[in-house]
């Protein structure tokens, strides 16, 4: 008597859970060369999820080199180096700042590693 419905339990579970998942796509790693981004599309919708391969497209990789004193701003979505009076001023309050709170800090000596061989004291009663 409990067989039927147990399978029927299972049958109601398994549509269920087909109801629910019905037309997602499975998530994988992404492609390296995927030709599509996790971009907001550019067409004026409000939904994220409406963004098609033909509307985003994707940026080729661009390399910056490393120079100092110069500031790399990515708020633009793509790296622009800054030279400016401004900038110098920030980055040298900045490394005075490290510099000050850095001053004072000092590691002490690495505690030694327990002799095994001590012999432990008796404890105290």
């Amino acid at each position: 008597m409990k067989k039927p419905g147990l399978i029927l339990a299972l049958v109601v579970v398994l549509v269920g859970l087909a109801l629910i998942f019905r037309g997602r796509k499975p998530h994988g790693a992404p492609a390296a060369n995927s030709a599509t981004t996790n971009a907001l599309p550019t067409t004026g919708s409000t939904n994220p999820t409406a963004t098609t391969p033909s509307t985003t497209a994707v940026a080729p990789k661009q390399t910056v080199t490393i120079r100092d004193g110069k500031t790399l701003d990515f708020s633009s979505g793509k790296p622009v180096l800054k030279d400016s009076a401004t900038e110098k001023a920030i980055i040298e309050q900045s490394l005075k700042d490290m510099n000050e709170a850095a001053a004072g800090v000092t590691f002490g000596p690495t505690p030694k590693s327990p002799d095994p061989d001590a012999k432990k004291p008796a404890p105290q009663e």
